[in-house]
């Protein structure tokens, strides 16, 4: 099927070339040709089918969108219904006679909005919406929770520039993405963080690289919001601005904006034009501050990153494309979108998904997936998220260790309810009566898998805590002649992070008896070991760091009068058993995002074990 599609824009090309071009720069028709056909080129197979699906397609590259969003759906469908955006409604009937596609069961359908969600979205198993977040949400709530529901938003896209990169690539990289389209993309960089040191530099490498660049703006009401951006910022805006028309479209010169970080200017309006928005600042501190905002949690996608830093370590959570831009990794039949809330996410019977999404894998995984929707029966109602992962682990880890779990439970920031829901995986915690390494493979596996589909990014070097009775009560036993010190071996790790582990919050999801009884047996012993270990963590670094103790005194005894062993144990070292097993368990995961994540988890281990020597 998509090879006839593919030999027939191939047997079009330059009609279906010459359309785009009513619409866009003749560089961003052939950029959208190409990468229309490499999709097509892909072998896919013949997957089960839902009877309908229909789908909102936005006012921007209207081939690509067609391919991405209907084409490439139509393996899991027997019939699509499709909408363009009204501002280039003709160009897409013509496109839609060009390729011929109703003889494959697609459907375009010129109507308003409203008209098409009464007649077709709320007929249809499955909805796809591409656009404003607004506009998603007003749909969603005319349609019952057993439809599919698929949003695909915009994303924050920054891009970081270290002082040691190459300025020529980066700048070819980030006036690319910003121009592609005529900046009106919903992957163009939103902001720009340069380096205070070669802030001037990029500047004026930038400036020469589009001084001469013209871009076309299809909407007045973007052309509006860029003039207003201009006007309302003229001590920032470096170069001059010019606009004209010409064959009765409209053009308007590339703006350079330079300011200071403020994290109070970083959340403007979005600006759908030729817009480079360049945020200068001195410390990563800052950055950490914008990246771990709620704000930005709500549209977080990628982060393009040019030069060295070590800003994974912190927000090891969000894909980094180190000296790459979007368009770097937007393939059409590999997933897309970010793990911010209002970026991409799929709402199920009452479940919503934030996270990278590919259209068949989401009707695969979702509404033909007749386990989970067996599983999602015992639900009514506002169904919570957290509710359907306690019930799904439980269920895991009952079936796969049977009678041999003694006791199992979930800690860390799941447990404690933490409002980060971007970075928050489940830590999981398993006893059993007896090793039983097939099984514990076993669980492993779907656990990595668990992960990837409700869209959280999982501990991939250390997965899941998985010991036995008799290991734990050896380890607990050694706590009480343990001593810390600023170095410390891999089995005072052990000790100190079940230590941990048992004294924090959590939640018991299997053998609550046999977990009481041996915390009762444990817990005085825990807490004196958890005192003693504070206390020689702030002296050792009063002894043997005598500087940076005094730089961070108060804070020292402040975490030591709390009784706070997790992050004291910060401040002091421990050689860790590594594994390796999760590098070939992501193998069978086809997740390019994940993968990227997965090496940045590992760059992070080996960064910090770099520091510690």
């Amino acid at each position: 099927m998509f090879e006839n599609l593919k030999q027939r824009i191939l047997e079009n090309y330059d009609s279906i070339f010459n359309v785009l071009c009513e619409l866009e720069s003749p560089n961003t028709a052939i950029k959208e040709l190409n990468q229309s056909i490499e999709a097509l080129s892909k072998k896919q197979k013949l997957q089960p089918r839902v009877d309908q699906c229909a789908v909102f397609l936005p006012m921007n590259l209207p081939l690509y969108s067609l391919i991405t969003f209907v084409v490439l759906p139509k393996r899991n469908c027997h019939n699509i219904y499709y909408r363009p955006s009204k501002l280039v409604e003709k160009i897409c009937i013509k496109l839609n006679n060009l390729l011929a596609l109703e003889e494959m069961g697609i459907h375009i359908i010129a109507s308003s909005r409203k008209a098409f969600i009464e007649s077709y979205a709320k007929n249809s198993d499955v909805v796809i919406f591409v656009g404003k977040h607004e506009n998603a949400m007003d749909i969603e709530s005319k349609l019952t929770d057993q439809v599919l529901f698929l949003y695909f938003g915009v994303g924050y896209n920054p891009v970081i520039i270290m002082q040691n990169c190459n300025l020529i690539n980066a700048v070819d990289k980030v006036s690319h993405a910003v121009l592609f389209n005529s900046g009106q993309d919903c992957a163009k960089p939103n902001l720009i963080f340069v380096h205070k040191d070669v802030c001037r530099e990029f500047i004026d490498i930038l400036s020469r690289k589009v001084s001469e660049k013209r871009c076309e703006l299809l909407r007045l009401e973007d052309f509006h919001d860029l003039m207003n951006y201009v006007c309302d910022n003229t001590s920032s805006v470096e170069n001059k601005f010019e606009c004209f028309f010409e064959n009765n479209k409209l053009y308007v010169s590339p703006v350079i904006s330079v300011k200071n970080f403020n994290i109070n200017i970083c959340f403007g309006k979005e600006i759908y034009g030729p817009l480079f928005n360049i945020i200068v600042f001195e410390k990563e501190e800052q950055l950490i501050k914008y990246f771990t905002s709620s704000k930005y949690f709500e549209h977080s996608m990628y982060i393009s990153h040019f030069g060295d830093s070590f800003l994974y370590n912190d927000l090891y959570y969000i894909p980094f494309l180190n000296e790459k831009i979007v368009d770097d990794v937007d393939i059409g039949y590999e997933e897309y979108g970010g793990f911010g809330t209002n970026t991409s996410y799929i709402k199920y019977r009452g479940l919503k998904i934030s996270k990278p999404l590919l259209i068949n894998r989401e009707i695969e995984m979702f509404y033909l997936n007749k386990e989970f929707n067996l599983f999602m029966n015992r639900y009514t109602g506002n169904i919570k998220k957290k509710m359907v992962i306690f019930d799904m682990v439980k269920l895991a880890v009952s079936n796969i260790f049977k009678n041999n779990l003694y006791f199992a439970f979930i800690f860390g920031s799941f447990s404690k309810e933490s409002k980060n829901q971007t970075s928050q995986d489940v830590d999981l915690f398993i006893c059993l009566k007896k090793n039983d390494l097939l099984n514990t493979e076993r669980f492993r596996r779907w656990y990595f898998l668990f992960h990837f589909v409700f869209g959280m990014v999982p501990d991939f070097i250390y997965p899941v805590e998985i010991v036995t009775l008799d290991e734990l009560n050896t380890l607990f036993s050694k706590g009480k002649n343990l001593n810390l010190d600023i170095d410390n071996d891999s089995e005072a790790y052990d000790i100190v992070f079940y230590t941990q582990i048992f004294l924090d919050k959590k939640n018991i999801i299997q053998g609550e008896q046999n977990y009481i009884s041996l915390y009762k047996h444990w817990e005085d012993k825990l807490y004196a070991y958890s005192k003693k270990w504070c206390k020689q963590i702030v002296e050792c670094m009063q002894s043997k760091q005598s500087d940076y103790y005094n730089e961070n005194e108060m804070k020292l005894k402040f975490l030591f009068y709390k009784n706070d062993l997790n992050e004291l144990c910060k401040y002091v070292f421990f050689k860790e058993k590594l594994t390796h097993y999760s590098n070939d368990i992501l193998q069978e995961i086809e997740s390019p995002l994940f993968k990227i994540l997965f090496k940045q988890q590992m760059d992070m281990l080996e960064n910090n074990l770099n520091v510690k020597t």
